[in-house]
């Protein structure tokens, strides 16, 4: 199987407010199978689960430097990935979850901010043989000791586009609570206009919040785009290298092999 039938899609934690997501994620999930793609999901914490597992560390007085840190923030990720697996597996898609320590993800630097260096694209492409869903925690890696480390803020971005890169593939798309990258705040401002392509740089400028810097700096110096869509739609922003829209996603009919 070529790398255009593999995709990596990533669902933020502003469409994971609860369980009661999953049908529409795995809607979207569907889509790209039907498409004939093998697709790799990373997942965000649930809706405001990272900032309470802060919370937490601070109560406890855990240092950002220590395991025991990057273990409780990174809880989150792991709960909402093993959920939406196990929701999959329910309604009868073949499905698994993987840890990024499956994968041999690793990352060096600082306990709560590092930056990823390596991935096994044979250990990924082997787990899709099994399954053709294979849903990964977001926001964490392995040190080169073994233990958890972190990806800093919004690092479940930089973690799809990892493994995208690492998968050999031309883009990663980003699901998130806006059909796309806007010049501001639609929900701030309602003359916010919808942009179908910036590069790289312009999206630095403007993703604000929405994207992590470090996940768009990566991906400009791997060529790869990344699309910003809502759950349910085709149509999507492409942040790239090239001014190219972001393909409409299409089902391949039941004819075909």
């Amino acid at each position: 199987m070529n790398t255009q039938q593999r995709a990596v899609l990533k669902f933020g934690g502003s469409v994971l407010n609860s369980s009661a997501d999953f049908s529409r994620i795995s809607i979207e999930i569907q889509k790209h199978v039907d498409a004939g793609f093998q697709v790799v999901a990373v997942v965000s914490a649930y809706f405001g689960v990272t900032e309470q597992l802060i919370t937490q560390a601070k109560e406890r007085n855990l240092d950002t430097s220590s395991i025991e840190y990057a273990k409780l923030i990174s809880s989150g990720e792991f709960q909402s990935a093993a959920e939406l697996s196990e929701h999959l597996i329910k309604q009868g898609f073949k499905a698994s979850f993987k840890t990024p320590s499956a994968f041999s993800f690793v990352a060096t630097g600082k306990r709560d901010c590092a930056a990823p260096v390596s991935v096994d694209a044979e250990k990924i492409i082997a787990a899709l043989k099994q399954t053709p869903i294979v849903i990964m925690p977001g926001f964490s890696a392995i040190d080169c000791e073994q233990n958890c480390i972190l990806l800093g803020r919004g690092g479940s971005d930089i973690s799809a586009v990892y493994v995208a890169q690492a998968l050999k593939l031309d883009s990663v798309r980003l699901l998130k609570d806006v059909n796309g990258l806007y010049d501001m705040d639609p929900n701030k401002y309602i003359n916010a206009q919808r942009l179908p392509y910036v590069d790289y740089k312009t999206a630095r400028n403007i993703g604000g919040e929405l994207i992590q810097p470090e996940a768009i700096d990566f991906a400009a110096s791997k060529n790869i785009s990344i699309d910003i869509a809502a759950i349910g739609e085709s149509s999507a922003s492409r942040i790239g290298p090239d001014r190219e829209p972001a393909p409409t996603l299409k089902k391949i009919p039941a004819s075909a092999p």
